[in-house]
């Protein structure tokens, strides 16, 4: 604690000045959009100062990638530390995939306006996030999740398997069908039941991805 002009002014405890920083820059990027918002606005709605927000994330579109991703990033923490003894039981796989399955598609569909955020800021606000962008937080966790299955449990997944890309494509096909589900899907009494879309993802994942494949000459 310092006191400077006879004001006294608590010290933070570590890491909360970034986790303001996050919180803030989520809200504000969701309701207002990449080019919307600004630094200096983040800065001072959080009441940390500018200079280490650029520390701890090195520009916008670093802030940008880690505000938007962290909830995604956290479900896929969680998810590999509490499920780890469990792949080395391969008959859990299907209860484990429904897990998997059920969480992500109920994040994703929560954070439903954030996801959309994040797509059209990629897609038409600027070449900023293109330009500074290497890898995101997204990917990485996939890798995560592909090592640890690997190390774990060797058979799962399959040898043949090209994980690196069909564990990606099952994170896009729920997102999609989180975020395009009124284009997807009709309304009212047709729209499949969560119970429904749960049981065809796990199904996808396990027979139309981890299935057998015909051999290839």
């Amino acid at each position: 604690m310092t006191t400077t002009g006879g004001e006294v002014k608590r010290r933070r405890p570590r890491g909360e000045a970034r986790r303001l920083l996050l919180d803030t820059a989520l809200r504000l990027f969701t309701d207002q959009g990449y080019a919307g918002t600004t630094t200096r606005q983040i800065a001072d709605e959080a009441g940390v100062s500018e200079p280490l927000l650029f520390r701890y994330f090195g520009n916008k579109a670093g802030l940008f990638d880690a505000a938007m991703l962290e909830p995604y990033q956290r479900f896929m923490t969680d998810f590999m530390e509490r499920w780890h003894e469990e792949l080395r039981q391969p008959e859990l796989t299907e209860e484990m995939t429904t897990r998997f399955v059920t969480g992500l598609l109920e994040l994703m569909t929560r954070e439903r306006k954030l996801f959309l955020a994040l797509i059209a800021a990629r897609a038409f606000e600027t070449d900023e996030l293109s330009d500074g962008f290497n890898e995101s937080d997204m990917s990485r966790e996939l890798d995560r999740f592909d090592k640890l299955l690997r190390e774990t449990n060797p058979s799962i997944p399959p040898k043949y398997l090209d994980s690196e890309v069909s564990f990606r494509l099952i994170v896009g096909v729920v997102m999609a069908v989180a975020v395009l589900d009124d284009w997807l899907f009709p309304s009212g009494s047709r729209h499949p039941s969560r119970d429904r879309i749960v049981n065809e993802l796990t199904q996808f994942t396990l027979h139309g991805v981890f299935g057998k494949r015909p051999k290839t000459s």
